[in-house]
Formats: structure tokens, C-alpha cells, sequence
């Protein structure tokens, strides 16, 4: 069987099947590429927005260790203001929020470990003002 053999109207009935599957392949392609680009562009915008996060907790905490610091070397204070309750602090409620652990465990589920044990460390810094106090 050539192609040749079938009438116009077939030629051109399979050219432009042909061409119609080849459009989709190449259209789910392009909307599978898009869907995976927007995905990843989710995930950069929500590292940057929780980067941001912790470097606002980071300077949160060097302001509170600044006020343990002052306590210790000031006399004249008679009283440590810092928040010794470590779920309490403005990066405790965000380390020890059950749904943003699991958005991020989700994006990033290697981060566990590294958030268990900055969990720990938080904690006794917190304590460590308890022990001042």
C-alpha cells in the first residue's frame, strides 16, 4: 500500500492528522514546561519570602542577645525584658507552627534535620535567660 494510492482527500486528511499530532505533542510539552516553570517559580518565591523571615529573626535575636548582654553588664538594671519562653519569641512561633513546618518539610524535606536541631539550640538560648534570670 503507497501513499500514493489514496486520493487527495486522504493525502491530505493524514498530512494534516499528522500535523495535528505533532501540534499537540508540542503543546503539552510547552503547557508541561510551563506548569513545571510556574511550579519552581513558587518554590524560589517561598524560599525568598521564609530567607527574608530568618533574617529578620536573626536580627530579632541579636537585638535580644544585646539585651541579655546589657543586663549582665549593667548594673543599673534590675530586671532581664527579654522573652524567655521560647515558643513565644517571634521565630519560635514560626519554628514551632505545625503548618508552616509541614509547607516547608514539603518544599525542602531535607530541612527536618536541620530544623530539629535548630529547635534545639533555640530553646537553650532561651533557657540560658531563664538560668540568668
Amino acid at each position: 500500500m503507497n501513499l500514493r494510492n489514496f486520493s487527495l482527500k486522504k493525502q491530505l486528511g493524514l498530512s494534516f492528522g499528522c500535523l495535528l499530532l505533532l501540534l499537540l505533542f508540542i503543546s503539552s510539552l510547552a503547557i508541561n514546561r510551563l506548569v513545571r516553570s510556574e511550579n519552581e517559580a513558587k518554590v524560589s518565591n517561598y524560599l525568598s519570602r521564609v530567607e527574608l523571615l530568618l533574617v529578620n529573626k536573626e536580627v530579632d535575636h541579636l537585638s535580644w542577645i544585646q539585651a541579655v548582654s546589657n543586663f549582665l553588664l549593667d548594673s543599673r538594671q534590675q530586671r532581664l525584658t527579654v522573652e524567655t519562653d521560647a515558643h513565644q519569641c517571634k521565630l519560635g512561633r514560626w519554628l514551632y507552627d505545625e503548618q508552616q513546618q509541614k509547607q516547608l518539610f514539603d518544599i525542602i524535606p531535607e530541612s527536618k534535620a536541620l530544623i530539629e536541631r535548630f529547635k534545639q539550640e533555640h530553646q537553650q538560648l532561651h533557657e540560658s535567660a531563664k538560668e540568668i534570670t
